[in-house]
């Protein structure tokens, strides 16, 4: 018999430490469950095409997922443990004449079933930090590459609950009908759904690397049902295709209309070069955001919604590529000063932050990751001291040799004269944070540019 999961209302979820971090954070504030049976009505998109979801539950029922009780029967098993939650059947795409729908279980809204679980696991999908450490490990290790997206189909409907946590998850089609359709399995829209599916697919993960051993090793990586696999060298399409065997004949269902590879693939929002090394986003985005803003500059006040809107693109487009980021700070703090249901005129620096984030966007859309960050230990110490006016900051270089008696060193006096910055806020120890970081730059030009040790031959330090 299959082994199966808990829901996580009545009985907690599981912890394991050793692989993951305590999770302390939770979007819902914690409230026990009714311990009276709920149930929600449908939301409009699914009330006006309750055929979509019959058509659904249906085959969800073929695959296994689902099953049919009357009302009386589930109340009989389940009693006050029976939810009847919400479903919704928004149009998946934008696009005119669309009418692919994706059913949504709102298991929080009128339900309660979310806010009764607590998910004590942490579990992290990987970031362009995953991707750029992935493609600069593929650079070290040099040869040829082949990468394969693999999209699983249904994902979180594939982990198995418990028969006493079926009845907090039901269905209906209509409120009319005496049909209750009871899930046998994780859905979409339940709390602990996607952290089972993390432990199961990690499980797979596990059982690749050990099908395939050292020599046919694959770099994987997963986010939610989206995988990145890469073959290395001549053996590449073996390794590859030795996956999909091995997930046909365990049962892990493929989306194959889904599934592509290259050596340039776009994945969940990234764009990645695995002959190149090189790490972006994808085109669709670099043009939304070039247009975004080019709309958005003539004018001469901007909604903050719509600023906010923009700066959730932007923040994404500036995990890998990272010259951005820093024209983003003044964005970020004049949208946190103003109300979101103001219009106002963007001030000056926002304006100049907006046509630099505009260029640095149209001049490229990827970075190389061919480098890796090398640990180069301690290269320096610093200080700053403020007392009254008397204000100095200095550093000496550690070096290979700690000895401070041949150490190179700076040492600067600063005075309301040359420094009124420092002075700004009326006595100097008020700026005592900028006076570090002032003191962190000078260290950084003398220490680590293009000075080597020769440069303080016959000479002590500088003052």
């Amino acid at each position: 018999s299959k082994r199966t999961v808990w829901l996580g209302v009545d009985k907690k979820p599981p912890r394991v430490p050793s692989v993951f971090e305590r999770n302390l954070k939770w979007r819902l504030i914690y409230k026990a469950r009714d311990p009276l049976a709920t149930e929600a009505a449908n939301y409009v998109s699914a009330r006006e095409r309750p055929e979509v979801l019959g058509a659904q539950f249906e085959e969800d029922m073929a695959e296994g997922m689902m099953q049919t009780m009357s009302t009386a029967e589930a109340t009989s098993e389940f009693g006050t443990r029976l939810v009847v939650a919400a479903q919704g059947a928004p149009i998946k795409s934008l696009e005119p004449g669309s009418e692919k729908s994706r059913i949504v279980h709102d298991g929080t809204h009128n339900a309660g079933v979310n806010q009764a679980i607590r998910v004590r696991d942490q579990v992290r999908m990987p970031t362009h930090l995953e991707c750029r450490s992935a493609l600069s490990s593929m650079s070290q290790e040099g040869g040829s590459r082949l990468a394969l997206l693999i999209d699983i189909r249904k994902a979180h409907r594939r982990v198995p609950f418990t028969r006493s946590d079926w009845g907090p998850q039901a269905r209906r089609t209509r409120p009319e009908s005496d049909t209750l359709y009871i899930n046998k399995v994780g859905t979409f829209g339940i709390a602990s759904a996607g952290y089972w599916w993390a432990r199961s697919f990690a499980a797979v993960a596990r059982l690749v690397h050990y099908i395939l051993g050292p020599q046919l090793a694959v770099w994987l990586l997963a986010y939610a049902d989206d995988g990145w696999f890469t073959g290395r060298g001549p053996q590449a399409y073996d390794a590859l295709a030795l996956v999909l065997l091995l997930f046909s004949t365990i049962g892990i269902p493929i989306s194959w209309k889904k599934m592509k590879g290259g050596v340039q693939i776009d994945w969940v929002g990234y764009w990645l070069d695995v002959s190149r090394f090189t790490l972006g986003v994808s085109a669709h985005r670099q043009a939304w955001i070039i247009k975004w803003l080019t709309e958005k500059l003539p004018q001469g006040a901007i909604a903050i919604r719509e600023l906010q809107e923009g700066l959730g693109r932007l923040g994404f487009a500036a995990g890998p590529l990272e010259q951005l980021r820093p024209f983003l700070g003044p964005l970020y703090a004049w949208a946190s000063a103003m109300t979101p249901n103001s219009f106002a005129r963007p001030p000056l620096l926002v304006h100049l932050a907006m046509v630099l984030l505009l260029e640095a966007t149209r001049f490229s859309r990827v970075v190389s990751c061919k480098h890796k960050v090398r640990n180069m230990g301690e290269l320096f110490r610093l200080d700053a001291k403020a007392e009254g006016n008397d204000v100095v900051v200095g550093g000496w270089r550690t070096g290979p040799s700690p000895d401070t008696k041949t150490a190179p060193w700076f040492s600067i006096r600063l005075t309301r004269f040359n420094a009124a910055w420092a002075f700004s806020k009326g006595e100097a120890f008020r700026t005592i944070a900028s006076l570090e970081l002032y003191a962190f730059l000078v260290g950084v030009v003398l220490f680590i540019g293009k000075q080597e040790d020769s440069d303080f031959e016959g000479a002590a330090g500088f003052t």
